[in-house]
C-alpha cells in the first residue's frame, strides 16, 4: 500500500511562488494562484484569466465577472442537511440548521421536543 506524501506541507517539497498556493494532489501537487493575485492581475490584463485556474475555499465559488470568490447560499440553493422542523440559516462559508420553532438542536442535530406549558433552553427546562 502506497501513502501520499503532501508535499505542500514544506516549502523544501514543492516550487509554489509566494503569491501562488501548494495544492497536494495524487502523486504531486500543483500551484494555483491566489485569488488576491487573479484580482491584481486581472485588472492589469483580463486575458490572464483563461488560463488560470481558481480555487476558492469550500463554501465559495468563482465569480468571474466580478473576479472573486462568493459565498455559496447553501439554503436558497437548497445545498443543505437541515431536516424537515428545522431553518436553514446562511453563514460565510457555510450555513446552520435551527429550530423552526426555536428551540435547541441535541448532541445528535435534532430539534428537542420541549413540553407544552414548559420553554426549552439549551440546558435547562425552565417552569
Amino acid at each position: 500500500m502506497c501513502l501520499d506524501v503532501d508535499e505542500c506541507v514544506d516549502n523544501r517539497f514543492h516550487n509554489c511562488q509566494q503569491n501562488e498556493k501548494c495544492v497536494n494532489t495524487q502523486g504531486g501537487f500543483k500551484c494555483v494562484l491566489e485569488v488576491a493575485e487573479i484580482n491584481k492581475r486581472s485588472q492589469v490584463d483580463n486575458r490572464v484569466l483563461q488560463n488560470i485556474q481558481v480555487n476558492c475555499l469550500n463554501g465559495f465559488h468563482f465569480n468571474p465577472n466580478l473576479r472573486n470568490c462568493e459565498d455559496i447560499d447553501e439554503c436558497d440553493l437548497n445545498l443543505h442537511s437541515c431536516k424537515s422542523d428545522q431553518t436553514c440559516v446562511n453563514t460565510i462559508g457555510s450555513f446552520t440548521c435551527r429550530c423552526a420553532d426555536g428551540s435547541p438542536l441535541n448532541e445528535r442535530g435534532e430539534c428537542r421536543q420541549c413540553d407544552p406549558g414548559l420553554i426549552c433552553t439549551s440546558f435547562f427546562i425552565l417552569l
